[in-house]
């Protein structure tokens, strides 16, 4: 049948739906209901309802508007099940069946506009999805209508007088503005360029089912009631879930993390269905093709990354290949270590936090790879009084070794340089470190002049990490070892090409007598105290003044072990200033915790006390009147003046 084109014409706007607009058409034109209507010109339901090309012509016939933009505003039914509509696709649940939602003051605009003239009621496209539960231009509650025939659903002027409903008679309930979830979709449909990002890889009901479901569990938890949720508790959790879900990957990431270790049972035996509940099974069901695969793979990272799970085991429908994660339980099994044993291990090496203990321990997991090393070298590890044995130095040189990094510990070093001591050592590792330093050097039977011990050079020039590094570059081609033995106590540094190096590389590494009164603000007398061997120094060393003439009747110290000095001892006026009380209510406070000045203060000029003292007195603190932790953190490097 070729079909006429109905005259006056009526026009199509951009918000209106064309199956709403073929049921204008009969209403403007012959007052006729759409069923009636489209008897008329012989077009049929399923063309109406599945919007098949058919539809699109015949209206475009009629009409006399474009073909494409009737189909570009038709929605359209494809044979996968799933629907197209202003170029989105999405599937059937995304689309209202049965019902339709509209907005009685919209309406009531229309009809004033045409003068209350039939055919004037636009069938708006948002309307028939389901994320739309409110007007954005009326902030207003959407009105639902039901009706068994799906096309009747599209001629608003018949099911307003199938309700008895006069638009502007009945006030729309509720004042309601759209959320986050209904004004993306809106922004997705209105789009003219489809944007490629995270989202708009994915199909519009892919996003707003994910969305759905992830804000039902992020508001409501695992057990959280899906079943009997509305249109406003979707809208509700659908906001709340997409704020997360468009933030993208690492967001998602975080959330699934912090609900792993939320969950669980007091005995801390806690698998992915406690954790993530109704939602884990709801995506564990869901096939490849839903839509859903963007989310169940980030639910399967959170899962593969937070939870013990053997090599084999099956994880949405993917085999895990290798273990990724330990347990506390788990690599006690493994290694057949003690579970107190292995948490505090892993609390040392930062991998489990301080307060995973007793029962819970189950509920957190750490790298595979990364604890069964940390548990590997611990096994043969040392501890640092037998480094210092290994290496032939002292204690204190062998803690300076490890706060430089020269030598590592097991367990990593945290702030504050906790784990120095108690981290453990390897021992091939020690060896070969003590191998690097030794074995380009050549040997002397006696001591001889010219050549001084480790000690010797760094003594007011240097430091211990400073000069062994240099060994190890390269930079002293001279140095020998007594009687031909590996150990760093047998290291003879030739004295003048150390002084040279250090030279070249600061020719100004003093610091005068002057600098350092007016930095720590003491007495002129002071700096000579602090080189005093008297009452327990020195603190201080003086600088060689027949090595650096320039320096000649001057007294000097080395920079580096100047730098030293202040960071373990600390004025009492400093103290005052951290704590926010006066020096003389310092020295008080000192006297009645039994802590003395490091010297006879009236001799040395100054009060000083050691840091490690401080941090002693810190502790016993009210936690009430003084920041306890973060008083700590502040006297380690606080300022002398």
């Amino acid at each position: 049948m070729t079909l006429p084109l109905l005259e006056p014409q009526l026009p199509f706007y951009d918000d209106e739906l064309a199956q709403g607009y073929l049921a204008r058409t009969g209403q403007f034109h012959t007052g006729a209901s759409l069923s009636q209507f489209r008897g008329y010109w012989d077009i049929g339901v399923k063309d109406i309802r599945d919007g098949t090309e058919d539809f699109v012509q015949a209206l475009s016939a009629l009409s006399g508007v474009e073909a494409e933009h009737i189909r570009y505003n038709t929605l359209v039914a494809k044979p996968d099940g799933n629907f197209t509509l202003r170029g989105e696709i999405f599937n059937r649940p995304f689309v209202r069946r049965g019902s339709v939602t509209v907005c009685l003051e919209c309406l009531a605009d229309d009809h004033a506009k045409a003068g209350w003239n039939p055919g004037s009621l636009r069938f708006r496209w948002q309307w028939l999805l389901r994320p739309f539960v409110c007007c954005a231009l009326h902030q207003s509650q959407l009105v639902e209508f039901r009706r068994v025939d799906s096309i009747d659903l599209f001629d608003i002027e018949q099911l307003l007088a199938l309700n008895d409903i006069e638009p502007g008679d009945v006030a729309t309930p509720g004042d309601k503005s759209p959320g986050l979830l209904q004004q993306y979709v809106s922004r997705r449909f209105s789009a003219t360029d489809k944007c490629e990002d995270w989202l708009g890889t994915q199909t519009v009901s892919g996003v707003v089912k994910a969305s759905e479901m992830l804000g039902a569990l992020l508001a409501d938890g695992p057990t959280a009631p899906i079943k009997e949720y509305g249109p406003s508790d979707w809208a509700r959790v659908g906001d709340i879930g997409f704020k997360t879900y468009s933030a993208g990957t690492d967001t998602i990431l975080r959330e699934f993390k912090r609900l792993c270790t939320d969950s669980g049972r007091s005995s801390g035996r806690a698998g992915p269905q406690a954790a993530y509940g109704y939602f884990f099974r709801w995506l564990k069901k869901r096939n490849m093709v839903d839509g859903m695969e963007p989310l169940r793979s980030i639910l399967r990272t959170a899962i593969v990354e937070n939870f013990a799970l053997d090599a084999g085991e099956v994880v949405l429908g993917e085999t895990l290949p290798a273990r990724r994660m330990h347990s506390a339980n788990s690599l006690a099994s493994a290694t057949g270590i003690s579970k107190s044993r292995i948490s505090m291990l892993m609390r040392k090496a930062g991998m489990l936090p301080a307060t995973a203990k007793g029962a819970s321990l189950n509920r957190w997991a750490f790298p595979a790879d990364a604890a069964e090393k940390v548990i590997a070298r611990t096994q043969e590890a040392v501890s640092l009084r037998q480094v210092r044995k290994i290496l032939g130095c002292s204690v204190t040189q062998a803690e300076r070794l490890a706060h430089s990094g020269l030598i590592s510990p097991i367990i990593p070093v945290t702030e504050g340089q906790h784990g120095i001591r108690a981290g453990g050592y390897v021992k091939e590792e020690l060896e070969q470190f003590l191998a690097n330093i030794c074995n380009n050097c050549g040997g002397i039977d006696d001591e001889v002049e010219g050549y001084l011990s480790l000690w010797g050079v760094t003594c007011g020039r240097s430091s211990t990490e400073q000069i062994l590094e240099f060994q190890l570059k390269g930079e002293f081609r001279h140095t020998k070892l007594l009687k031909g033995v590996s150990r760093i106590d047998h290291l003879r540094f030739n004295k003048d090409e150390v002084k040279a190096v250090l030279e070249e590389l600061d020719p100004d590494f003093t610091i005068s007598a002057g600098e350092v009164i007016r930095i720590l603000g003491v007495q002129t007398y002071t700096p000579r105290r602090l080189a005093s061997p008297e009452h327990g120094g020195p603190w201080l060393h003086e600088v060689d003044q027949t090595e650096y003439r320039q320096r000649k009747g001057k007294l000097r110290f080395s920079r580096i072990e100047f730098q030293k000095f202040q960071e373990r001892y600390i004025k009492a006026a400093a103290i005052g200033r951290l704590l926010g009380i006066s020096h003389v209510e310092v020295k008080k406070l000192m006297a009645d915790s039994g802590i003395l000045p490091i010297a006879d203060p009236v001799w040395m000029g100054a009060w000083f006390y050691e840091r490690k003292d401080l941090l002693r007195l810190i502790d016993n603190l009210d936690e009430t009147a003084f920041p306890i932790s973060e008083l700590k953190s502040a006297a380690r490097e606080w300022p002398n003046r």
